[in-house]
């Protein structure tokens, strides 16, 4: 999006909404918009859960990971077993 659409519908929202939310930007391009009745104990709360969820969905792929290459360790053993000659 270029740069001007992007202050042209900040100004048309700032002007639309008035005072009913608080627009910014997110620091990659796009425009947040938080309403002014959600109070800032909220969206902490919110953030404080989101954050745990993401760090406890790191740690399940991490052992997701793990057992991927357990996993193939031991197929890949057992392949080579059956494979081997036979005298």
């Amino acid at each position: 999006m270029r740069d001007s659409t992007r202050k042209h519908i900040h100004r048309t929202l700032k002007s639309e909404l008035g005072d009913s939310v608080q627009i910014f930007p997110d620091g990659k391009g796009k425009l947040l918009m938080v309403p002014n009745n959600v109070s800032l104990q909220d969206v902490v709360l919110k953030n404080q859960g989101l954050c745990r969820a993401l760090e406890i969905w790191k740690a399940k792929v991490t052992n997701f990971n793990q057992i991927i290459d357990q996993t193939s360790s031991q197929i890949r053993s057992a392949i080579k077993k059956d494979m081997a000659p036979t005298p």
